[in-house]
């Protein structure tokens, strides 16, 4: 149900506005207008926000150099190389050779093997075929002397190398294909299986020894591969780059983050926040497959680069929630006070700052800006009792219910010679401002405050980029 001025009532039930998605998902969904740049280059471009229709990129990609990723499994039995299974989620990989036990009355397969695989998720397995491959049986079998459940390997062998053993009697007399098949899920995924000294044994009489030292050897590998113990893999990375302005669905940045769960003390109680809206670079990682940092921590798949990286904490010295801690992790504007974390108190009045961008330098196309916040724009803390404000807002401050509109004044910004004529709301840096009651008129249809629609929002940051710099100016 609208609110005033168009704007939907988010305290309403099945009114809330849904937030945008990532500039990732944008780019894998083809919904995304972008920029390209090469790593070393130097380049300067133009980005509108991401979240509304304009004639400038939405985001800029920057290619970078390959990362190699070297991973380190075991230490092969015997020699200088082993089989292995790869490491990854929804394996599904082989290891497959014929055998023709025709005329013959026993067969066994031996192996040295090592194993870390997730317990009662992913599962190795020996299989045999006697239709050329059509339907495949899992062989009973035994590590270190003991059955294996199910005919399947799981779990871990703890580090060392064991003896696998599978009786092939029940083929005898028949040509089939025999094979290792190693299955993960689409979960938690560990270093897989390795194999060395592979010996199949028919009639008494050792067909083949096979220690992974002499190339493939009558085996084929379908995700399985030859490695001495580690494998490196270069993998491509690229930093995306958006405008994140409180426009269009990105209006859910100032009102959608929240925080809540304190269940023992405070079980109605839920904080509200303001994401900090400025220039966002994420860092998108191949070598990744998912964000769950859990797992491996400081890296992920795509993962924001955090301008302010410092834990945030509170005046009493305490850590902020983790939720809170990435709420600040882009670059903001030149001259744009970072919201602060509030202690203790409720503000849901309708608050509007005045901040202007000082034109520092003649080439740095700063005009001004308005931030108007429709809800608190900074995490409250959970106990008030926790002390004031580490850092007081600054006097002057406009109270509830006040705005200052910043005019661009285009053609007095600077004077002959790059000197500034008039200040910021009346002295120097070309941005003169007048005071008015409420929040900036809404054109309608428009859906953007006449103010956001009249200035050209402009934004100079460097973004470091392989020892070279990227100009991102909006």
């Amino acid at each position: 149900m609208p609110g005033p001025r168009g704007r939907p009532r988010s305290s309403t039930a099945g009114s809330g506005r849904p937030a945008s998605r990532d500039v990732w998902s944008k780019l894998q969904l083809g919904w995304l207008d972008f920029d390209r740049a090469e790593a070393g280059e130097h380049k300067l471009s133009r980005l509108g926000p991401v979240e509304y229709n304009n004639r400038l990129p939405q985001a800029l990609v920057v290619d970078l150099p390959k990362k190699t990723v070297t991973t380190w499994i075991n230490a092969p039995f015997a020699g200088a190389n082993e089989w292995w299974s790869g490491s990854n989620d929804n394996l599904d990989v082989t290891l497959t050779r014929d055998l023709d036990l025709t005329g013959k009355t026993s067969a066994e397969l031996t192996a040295k093997a090592w194993y870390d695989l997730e317990t009662d998720y992913d599962y190795a397995y020996l299989e045999v075929s006697a239709d050329n491959g059509a339907t495949w049986t899992a062989v009973p079998g035994a590590f270190n002397g003991t059955a294996l459940p199910d005919n399947a390997i799981n779990g871990s062998s703890r580090g060392n190398w064991g003896d696998l053993a599978f009786s092939l009697d029940a083929f005898a007399g028949k040509n089939v294909k025999v094979r290792f098949h190693n299955t993960t899920d689409g979960g938690v995924h560990m270093k897989g299986l390795a194999l060395d000294d592979i010996t199949i044994t028919v009639d008494g009489a050792a067909v083949l020894t096979d220690g992974a030292e002499n190339g493939d050897n009558g085996w084929t590998a379908a995700g399985f591969s030859r490695i001495t113990g580690t494998f490196s893999k270069d993998y491509d990375q690229k930093y995306l780059v958006e405008n994140r302005q409180y426009v269009s669905f990105d209006t859910t940045l100032k009102t959608g983050p929240y925080n809540f769960g304190f269940r023992n003390t405070r079980p109605d109680w839920v904080e509200h926040y303001a994401n900090q809206n400025g220039l966002l670079i994420w860092l998108w990682d191949s070598s990744q497959t998912d964000n769950d940092v859990a797992n491996h921590p400081g890296a992920g798949l795509i993962l924001p680069v955090d301008a302010h990286p410092a834990p945030l904490k509170w005046s009493d010295g305490s850590l902020m929630q983790p939720r809170l801690q990435g709420y600040d992790g882009d670059l903001r504007l030149r001259g744009h006070r970072r919201p602060e974390p509030a202690q203790g108190r409720r503000r849901h009045y309708r608050q509007g700052r005045k901040e202007c961008d000082r034109l520092q330098r003649p080439h740095q196309q700063v005009l001004g800006r308005v931030q108007q916040v429709q809800q608190s724009d900074r995490p409250r803390h959970p106990h008030p009792d926790r002390g004031p404000l580490e850092q007081p807002e600054q006097a002057g401050d406009p109270g509830p219910r006040q705005a200052r509109e910043v005019i661009p004044a285009p053609t007095d910004v600077t004077a002959p010679g790059g000197a500034a004529r008039r200040g910021p709301c009346g002295g120097g840096s070309g941005v003169r401002c007048r005071q008015r009651r409420g929040p900036p008129p809404v054109r309608s249809g428009g859906g953007l405050p006449l103010l956001q629609r009249a200035v050209q929002l402009w934004m100079s940051a460097a973004v470091a980029v392989a020892g070279s710099w990227v100009g991102a100016p909006l």
